[in-house]
């Protein structure tokens, strides 16, 4: 009979069961994100384990063992080989960074926009892209979003190769879960870079290039400055200006998410520390300092960009480009893309469901991890516990979910990190064959689970590719339009507007430009005029319900 540990088994199933439960609902209530098949195969995780701990006679990964060149080499081919294989983008987000990156690696901040800003509530411009910004009074266009992750992909964007910055932001996530691993004083601590590279969420977000990639590798390293700080370790003020310019650089990246990730460290900088006293407001004041140059950054960038230092391009996109509330809601007319206009409950029902697969891939295996980080409270002052519960209450009021293909709660990645280490040091006070079965079960299942998703995600980026294929047949030269919807405010689903992403001035003799139809053939044609496109053949791109019923149709206005 194996040894008891301190926690008993049927603690943890019961544990297992309580973080199953909004997944199950989410599932139940029509959600999107959830399939049953998700939720089976989750599920299948923890009677493997159970298998495992039958057959396994020792963990794999012995205590004095460090298998990071596995975890690296792991988290390099898988989401690289994502990079390799999908077209183009799976959301217009990653487009609009990218953009960004492009123009900084240029030494720009903005483009002309090299037409009028046709300010049409349909159709807007010929080359108007979701989440990029167009400013008609200034003529320019730029990203909607902040502007830490492309300054982050700018270097890698000038060497040719932006995905390379995704998976190096990646790799320095896998080592920095180590280091914080071993400070935190987990068992086996090399369990830890092992289970992030084989994590199905973390695989598929590090295939992209979301903002949340950028922002992992600092909510890691901002954690283990402030342990540095209650362990005593190295000097306060390099500890403190470090955990600042960490929150800092999330701030850059993702305002919100760096504002709960400071507050969220305000325990462990206040509470006292494992035999010391806390860090206390000396500490946090070089926290303070080490983030304000980033502060003044973004600041500084709405000035350049909207003229107004409080006024992000976000807000302007939001206020300008919508999509806005319905006729007859008593928000009538105001921009739903805006953070604190989404119903809480149900925020925090899609952030809990998919919380409930998205740790080792185990269903329900998110609730040790919080289990596991408030045990662990003592050790960071309860930041780990804090940040996990309220990033996912911060952004409940986000009316916009984020994106459902990625099999986690995408804007709660900054967590996933520390959610692992809580569920590790839960499982160090666990029975044995836990302690061994659950990581490795869920080692073995995760990369399967993964190639299932990832098979979703690459037919979202097809079907974002599918102009391109189509205009494959067009003589060389040609404009390929989106045609406008049928109706002037069509579902988000059934609007082509929402995938094609158009061409961007300038364009080359022989380049295939696709451009956004407008209201009118006159206006279209208008365009192309100032395009210098006039002369060129037209065709517009007619999506059919599969790929192979895609066509081109000659533009006769």
């Amino acid at each position: 009979m194996e040894a008891a540990g301190v926690l008993k088994s049927r603690g943890l199933v019961l544990a297992l069961g309580v973080g199953a439960l909004p997944a199950l609902l989410a599932w139940r209530l029509g959600d999107g994100f959830l399939t049953t098949y998700d939720l089976l195969s989750a599920l299948a995780v923890a009677p493997l384990a159970l298998l495992l701990a039958r057959i396994v006679p020792a963990l794999p990964v012995q205590r004095g063992g460090s298998p990071l060149w596995l975890a690296l080499a792991v988290a390099a081919l898988v989401a690289g080989a994502g990079h390799l294989r999908l077209p183009t983008t799976v959301t217009n987000d990653e487009r609009a960074v990218l953009f960004q990156a492009e123009l900084f690696a240029g030494g720009q901040l903005d483009q002309p926009l090299g037409h009028r800003a046709y300010q049409d509530p349909v159709a807007h411009c010929p080359t108007h892209r979701r989440q990029v910004y167009e400013d008609p009074a200034r003529g320019v266009r730029y990203s909607k979003y902040p502007p830490g992750a492309s300054l982050f992909l700018a270097p890698f964007t000038a060497a040719g190769s932006p995905a390379a910055g995704s998976l190096f932001a990646g790799l320095l996530s896998v080592v920095l879960v180590l280091r914080l691993a071993r400070r935190f004083g987990l068992s086996v601590p090399a369990w830890a870079p092992v289970l992030l590279a084989t994590t199905p969420f973390f695989l598929l977000v590090q295939g992209s290039f979301q903002s949340e990639v950028y922002t992992l590798p600092a909510a890691l390293l901002g954690f283990l400055f402030l342990l540095r700080l209650r362990d005593r370790d190295g000097r306060p003020w390099a500890n403190g200006l470090g955990l600042g310019a960490a929150a800092g650089w999330i701030f850059l990246c993702r305002p919100l998410t760096g504002v709960v990730f400071a507050l969220a460290c305000l325990p462990g900088l206040l509470r006292r520390g494992p035999g010391h006293p806390a860090p206390g407001p000396r500490a946090t004041a070089f926290a303070v300092l080490g983030g304000l140059p980033f502060l003044a950054c973004a600041l500084l960038y709405n000035h350049l960009q909207t003229g107004d230092w409080l006024l992000s391009p976000y807000q302007a996109y939001a206020r300008d480009f919508g999509p806005f509330f319905a006729p007859g809601s008593p928000r009538a007319g105001q921009p739903m893309d805006v953070y604190g206009n989404g119903d809480l409950l149900t925020g925090l029902l899609r952030q809990g469901g998919r919380w409930s697969v998205a740790l080792f891939g185990c269903l329900g295996a998110a609730a040790l991890g919080f289990w596991g980080l408030g045990r662990s409270r003592r050790r960071d002052g309860g930041s780990g516990l804090a940040f996990a519960a309220l990033l996912p209450l911060a952004y409940a009021f986000h009316w916009y979910p984020g994106h459902w293909a990625y099999h986690g709660p995408l804007y709660l990645y900054e967590t996933l990190g520390l959610l692992l280490i809580g569920a590790l040091a839960l499982l160090d006070d666990a029975p044995p064959r836990w302690r061994r079965a659950l990581p490795l079960a869920a080692v073995i299942a995760g990369p399967v689970l993964f190639l299932w998703r990832f098979q979703i995600v690459e037919d979202q980026a097809n079907l974002r590719a599918r102009p391109q294929l189509a205009a494959a047949e067009a003589p060389h030269g040609s404009v390929i339009l989106y045609s406008r919807p049928l109706v002037p405010s069509p579902p988000p689903d059934e609007d082509p507007g929402k995938l094609y992403t158009p061409s961007l001035p300038p364009f080359a003799d022989g380049q295939t430009v696709f451009l956004r139809e407008l209201r009118t053939p006159q206006k279209t044609l208008e365009a192309l005029r100032e395009l210098g496109l006039a002369g060129r053949p037209v065709f517009r791109f007619l999506p059919g319900d599969l790929a192979e019923f895609d066509r081109l149709q000659p533009y006769t206005p």
